[in-house]
This record gives C-alpha cells, sequence and structure tokens, in this order.
C-alpha cells in the first residue's frame, strides 16, 4: 500500500475547496489502483483539512497525478490552500471487531 496523507490549510473558500476536491476525488475514483481517499476538516480549527489517499502501490499513484486532469482540477487550488505533503507507507493497521462499530 501507499499512502498519501496532506495536512490543508485554508488560505481562500471552503466551499470552492470542498468542490474542487470533490471533483478531484471523482477524478481519483475511476483511476486504476486507488484503493480510497477521504477528506476530513478539523472541528478544533475549521481552516484545517487532512486528506488521505490509499493507492494499491506508487506507481498508480504517479500515473494519477501525472494526468493533465489531474493538473487541471487541483491547479486553481493553489490560491485556496497551502497544502503540507506526505507520501507513507503502512507501519500498522486495524479494524473494529464484527459487531462492535
Amino acid at each position: 500500500m501507499y499512502v498519501i496523507s496532506n495536512r490543508i490549510t485554508l488560505t481562500g473558500s471552503s466551499r470552492d475547496y470542498e468542490e474542487i476536491y470533490a471533483r478531484g476525488g471523482a477524478f481519483m475514483e475511476r483511476q486504476p489502483g486507488l484503493v480510497r481517499h477521504q477528506l476530513v476538516r478539523s472541528l478544533s480549527d475549521p481552516a484545517v483539512y487532512f486528506s488521505t489517499a490509499v493507492w494499491t502501490d506508487r506507481e498508480s499513484f504517479e500515473r494519477c497525478v501525472a494526468r493533465p486532469e489531474f493538473k487541471e482540477i487541483f491547479g486553481p487550488t493553489r490560491d485556496l490552500v497551502t497544502i503540507d505533503h506526505h507520501r507513507c507507507s503502512v507501519v500498522s493497521e486495524g479494524a473494529s471487531a464484527p459487531g462492535t462499530a
């Protein structure tokens, strides 16, 4: 697994950023190798979001971000947010036991 985890700080409109992310998420969902993605917003600081995308491998992610459509969709975010990018590998993971969630 290859995981992208970003801390995103708003410098512009949250509504505009969330609309762009929704379009970008729909694009990523059509790309081979995406396992899942999620955008969450901090409850303690509404100017902060965290995005996580899990890919089967680094190559699938690199192919996705190299596509012109990815750059066209996410390009306008440079006027709305600053992003602290993190490329990660899974060290440990878990899930709730059946019937306890």
